[in-house]
């Protein structure tokens, strides 16, 4: 135990004299600590947290790799005897005209069947 403690003083008084070093060494060590907190707390509200509404358990997203036309989409929703409601949407690249000023944004085409929707 005395060598533990001789130990522990040494390694104290050599970060006193080094100030610099046990400067960047403890910024290190907090930006680390801040860096995995933020990861963390962004992994775990998208991938391990529950949905925010009612039967979240019950949605399953379908697809084939590859857009899929309106008439798939139909095919599935009327043919389908598994699901209960289907909702298709799309991400797509769209031009915002704002004062004669354009801007390429990104939005999204939905399925009109809000009765299907989940609600929060």
């Amino acid at each position: 135990m005395e060598t533990l403690i001789k130990d522990f003083r040494y390694g104290v008084k050599s970060l006193l004299k080094q100030p610099g070093f046990t400067a960047v060494g403890v910024l290190s060590i907090a930006l680390g600590i801040g860096v995995n907190t933020t990861l963390f707390s962004f992994i775990n509200a998208a991938l391990f947290r529950p949905l925010p509404f009612p039967d979240s358990h019950r949605l399953v997203r379908l697809w084939d790799g590859h857009s899929s036309s309106y008439p798939d989409y139909a095919a599935y929703r009327d043919e389908s005897k598994v699901f209960s409601g289907l909702a298709a949407y799309a991400q797509r690249p769209l031009n915002l005209t704002v004062n004669g000023e354009s801007v390429r944004i990104y939005g999204e085409i939905r399925s009109p069947n809000p009765g299907n929707s989940p609600r929060r």
